[in-house]
Formats: C-alpha cells, sequence, structure tokens
C-alpha cells in the first residue's frame, strides 16, 4: 500500500487511502500503457476543449513527439482528454466530431468508470472506502488504474485490444459490462457518459481548468483483462449481435447501394484500384500510354491522406507501382522512364500541403488536393463499359443498372446457376405455363382455367398470348420449311424428266429455265442409277 501524500495546490489526491499499491505514472508512460504500439492498432484521439473551441486529434501510436508538442502548447488553455479506443485517420464529419464516432474505431482498449461521488457529498476516503471493500468482496473487479481528474476519480480497467463495431457482439458484451458496473457504483454517482467507446477521459499531467488541478495517473496493475474473463467475474452472459425482423413493405422501395468509408479506408482503397488497374492492362497487353504519369500522381496523393503525410510510405507506394508498369510502350514514342515518373508523381506532396493546410487556390479548384469522382476516374482510365474491369475494382466503380445486371449475371455463373433466361424457360416448363397451354389447347375458358390452375384470369390472358405468338412462329418456320422442300421436290422431277428426253447439250440449255446449278444437275442422275433408272445417254459428251 502506497503510504505517500500526493498534493497539487493544496489539494490532497488521498490515494493513499486506495487498499492496494499503487505507482504514478507521467502521460508517456499511460500512452505505453493503455494503447501499446505491440498490442495497438490505429490513431490516439486527443480531446482539446475549453469554453470558446473544441478539437479532435489523432497522432500515431509511436508519434509521442507530435503528441508532446501539442500538450505543451495546449495545457495552459484547454482542457486535454483522450479517448477509450483508438480510431482510423480522422476526417470531416457532418456532426463535427472530426473521426472521433464509434464507426471509425479501429479498436477499444479498456472499461472506465467516472465516479462524481463529490457531488454527493461523499469525501475521498470515504469513496476509497467503498471501492475497496466491493473489490475485496469480489463484487468489483480490481482497476488496472486510478485517474484522478482535478475534482474526483476515474476508474480503468485495461482489455485485450477488439474491433468494437456498433450493434455487433464484441459492442454489446462491452456495454453490457458498463452498464452493470455502473449500477454496481450508482451509490457513488456514476456517470453514463462512458458508456459509449468513443468516450473520453482526461490525459494526466494535463490542467482540469474547472479548478486548475493538475490531473494524475496511478498504475495498480499493467496486466489486461479479456472481455469474456470480464464477463465471466460480474456472470453476465455473453449476448450475440441483435437481429431486427424487417417489416414487410407494401411496396417494393427502389433499391440503392450505398458505401461507406472513412478517409483512410477510402484511400487506401484508391491506391488498391489503381495497382489492380495497371495489373489488368499489363495481362491484358493493353496500352495505358498518356496517362502512366497521371497514375503515378494520383496514387501517391492518396498514399499521403492515407498514411497521414509519411512521405516515405508515399515514396514506397509509388516505387511499388512504377515497377509493375510497361515502361517501354509499343514503339520509341511511347517510352517512359523511372525517373521521370517519380519527378511528375512529386507535385503530390504539394497537393498535399496545400490541402492540409487549407490554402490551394479557391479561385481554380472548389477542393483542394486529387480527389477525384468516380464519375471522372472512369472516364480518364477509359473504363466507363468496362464492367470486367470495374467488378475487380473496390472503389473506382459507377453504379449503374447495366453494371448491377451483368454483376448479378456473373454471380449466377460463378455459382453454377441458370442465366435469367433459362431460369424463365425452366419456370415455363414446370409451372403455369404448360398448364395453361394444355387446357387452352382443349377449349378451356379462360376463366375456368384461371380457377384449375390457380393464377389471375389477367395471368391467364397474358401466358395465352405468349402460347398463341409461340404457335404463330412456329406455323411460319414450319410453313419456310414445307415450301421448300416442296420447291426442291418440283427442280428434281423437272430434271427427271429432261433427262429422259433430251441429250445433254438441250439438257444445259433448259438448265436456266429450271434454275437449277450444273453441280445440282450431277448430283441427281448419281441419285438415279442408285435407284435403278438407267437414262438413255452418256454424260461424257454430245
Amino acid at each position: 500500500m502506497l503510504t505517500s501524500t500526493l498534493i497539487h495546490n493544496q489539494n490532497e489526491t488521498h490515494i493513499e487511502n486506495f487498499a492496494f499499491a499503487v505507482t504514478p505514472i507521467n502521460w508517456e508512460q499511460f500512452v505505453d500503457v493503455v494503447y501499446s504500439p505491440d498490442s495497438h492498432k490505429g490513431y490516439i484521439n486527443l480531446f482539446l476543449q475549453n469554453d470558446d473551441f473544441q478539437v479532435n486529434r489523432f497522432y500515431s501510436i509511436t508519434d509521442k513527439d507530435s503528441m508532446k508538442k501539442e500538450i505543451a502548447h495546449a495545457k495552459e488553455n484547454y482542457n486535454i482528454y483522450t479517448s477509450y479506443s483508438t480510431y482510423y485517420l480522422p476526417y470531416k464529419s457532418p456532426d463535427g466530431s472530426g473521426g472521433r464516432t464509434q464507426e471509425n474505431i479501429k479498436e477499444t482498449t479498456s472499461l472506465v468508470m467516472d465516479l462524481d461521488y463529490y457531488k454527493l457529498g461523499i469525501s475521498h476516503e470515504e469513496f476509497f472506502s467503498r471501492i475497496n471493500h466491493l473489490i475485496k468482496t469480489n463484487q468489483l473487479l480490481k482497476p488496472s488504474l486510478v485517474m484522478f481528474t482535478g475534482t474526483g476519480y476515474h476508474l480503468m480497467w485495461l482489455l485485450d485490444p477488439f474491433t468494437n463495431i456498433k450493434g455487433y457482439t464484441n459492442d454489446l458484451n462491452w456495454r453490457s459490462v458498463q452498464n452493470h458496473v455502473m449500477d454496481l457504483l450508482k451509490d457513488l454517482n456514476s456517470d453514463d457518459v462512458v458508456k459509449a467507446p468513443n468516450a473520453v477521459t482526461r490525459m494526466p499531467d494535463t490542467i482540469n481548468h474547472k479548478n486548475k488541478n493538475e490531473v494524475k495517473a496511478y498504475l495498480v496493475d499493467s496486466q489486461r483483462y479479456q472481455l469474456k474473463e470480464v464477463l465471466e467475474f460480474y456472470k453476465l452472459a455473453a449476448t450475440d449481435r441483435k437481429r431486427k425482423t424487417a417489416k414487410k413493405a407494401k411496396t417494393k422501395p427502389k433499391r440503392t447501394l450505398t458505401y461507406f468509408h472513412n478517409e483512410y479506408t477510402l484511400n487506401m482503397r484508391r491506391q488498391e484500384d489503381i495497382f489492380t488497374y495497371v495489373q489488368i492492362k499489363n495481362q491484358r497487353q493493353e496500352s495505358y500510354v498518356g496517362i502512366r504519369n497521371w497514375l503515378c500522381l494520383v496514387l501517391r496523393f492518396h498514399a499521403l491522406v492515407a498514411s497521414k503525410g509519411d512521405f516515405d510510405y508515399a515514396l514506397n507506394q509509388t516505387q511499388k507501382l512504377i515497377d509493375t508498369m510497361d515502361l517501354k510502350g509499343s514503339n520509341s514514342s511511347e517510352k517512359t522512364t523511372y525517373k521521370e515518373l517519380m519527378k511528375r508523381s512529386k507535385y503530390a506532396d504539394k497537393y498535399y500541403q496545400e490541402w492540409v493546410n487549407n490554402d490551394w487556390n479557391r479561385a481554380q479548384y472548389v477542393r483542394g488536393g486529387l480527389f477525384y469522382s468516380n464519375e471522372r476516374l472512369v472516364k480518364i482510365m477509359n473504363i466507363e463499359n468496362d464492367f470486367e474491369m470495374q467488378f475487380q475494382m473496390k472503389t473506382i466503380k459507377l453504379i449503374t443498372k447495366e453494371y448491377t445486371r451483368l454483376r448479378k449475371e456473373k454471380e449466377r455463373r460463378n455459382k453454377g446457376m441458370l442465366s435469367q433466361q433459362e431460369y424463365t424457360t425452366k419456370k415455363r416448363s414446370e409451372g403455369a405455363f404448360n398448364k395453361v397451354k394444355k387446357l387452352f389447347i382443349k377449349g378451356t375458358k379462360q376463366t375456368q382455367i384461371a380457377k384449375i390452375v390457380g393464377v389471375s384470369r389477367q395471368r391467364v390472358s397474358q401466358l395465352i398470348k405468349e402460347i398463341k405468338t409461340m404457335e404463330h412462329t412456329e406455323s411460319k418456320d414450319q410453313h419456310i420449311q414445307t415450301v421448300k422442300a416442296q420447291s426442291k421436290k418440283k427442280k428434281t422431277s423437272f430434271v427427271r424428266g429432261l433427262l429422259i428426253h433430251v441429250k445433254r447439250s438441250v439438257l444445259l440449255k433448259e438448265l436456266n429455265i429450271g434454275g437449277l446449278s450444273f453441280s445440282r444437275l450431277l448430283s441427281i442422275p448419281g441419285s438415279l442409277y442408285l435407284s435403278g433408272f438407267s437414262p438413255p445417254f452418256s454424260f461424257v459428251g454430245d
């Protein structure tokens, strides 16, 4: 048990009343414990707030230098908080959250309780007495960290990091624990602000500007809990994702396809699409001369946005792309060089800096950077009608009716299913079409057919029209074949008659009248010989 008394601005923290040994840690140690680079992914959030302004900042877990500068710069004027979760890169959200939303969470790292016991007149000593009792009687799990916020305490439990998608199993289990512990500590005025995984707690070594006290952190145990273990400790049942029963719509709504991307995933997938485009073009041995410089430029820009300005990463991605490109072309005029492509792509650095600094030429461009619309990208790449290419892209595609139709057709083929036409034909033969046809041929009335088959009279009328159309087509085809056969028979009889009565010279003369070719004429005597007929002349000469 720690026996020292820590004082700031003549206010005791009373941490010595906690029944377990603790170690004071600074903000850098706090970051290492809560967001270990070895086990965590994503970006750390710093939330800066005062009476006039608030903003969310995001930093790489390993980028302590930038965080240190930010905290040192903002400490005297802002309350500084950090989130329970890590995030993908920030984006400009409509609600002004700047990316600190559950949809943008990469991983959740902890459970936290914000206890405002002092508002109920409960002293620090009494607070710790109750917490100690709950822990010793196995009603409360021993916390990993105790945070003095400048007025009261936060309790924090470190968890093995997990993906936390709203409404899914991890999210439901995490919220179940938070709600249970809040209810357990309700006599200590537990605040429901902690119920969301994108909520925040104060950053150690910063100032609580409500009373000018310094925020302190105390490490109890760096060992992490598994969310499953926490559920078992509190005897809470694990929950599954909620499934809402969809209400049956009266009318079929128009189907729309919506794809959600945050700034990180969109720019990562743009890069992947450019690589895919070049690879497919190479496989097809198709030219993309004329846009090689542009492809390198756009890829390098998206790499910078996705990596939050990591110029080395962007350079490496550009080098990889150039390595896959055809630099020779079909003739000498289409040749380019590695050096030339790298030189042209370097302009991406300028576009990125202008976009980040918000100082691009607004008279010329509505938006900074190189953010092309899908329509523009598809047009530049000349793949407007190349749906096979678009099928393999993740973001560069146009979801048109034709695209959707071909995609569904491809999915059906891949699953070994019948095409739409084959399916319709099969259903006809197995369903009402065959039954209606049989009854219609027998002369059954449409109303009776509808009752027998179990379809509407209008549907029967529609099927009968199809039957008549099919019969008309079949009858027409049969008639054409009959006419051809009769014509052939007449010509054969005509030649037979000539063979009996005339010589070859006369026969050739008559040939023009009969409309027969000479080769056709030669085939007829052979067939006559086979049938036992013997002509009165030879085909050797006159």
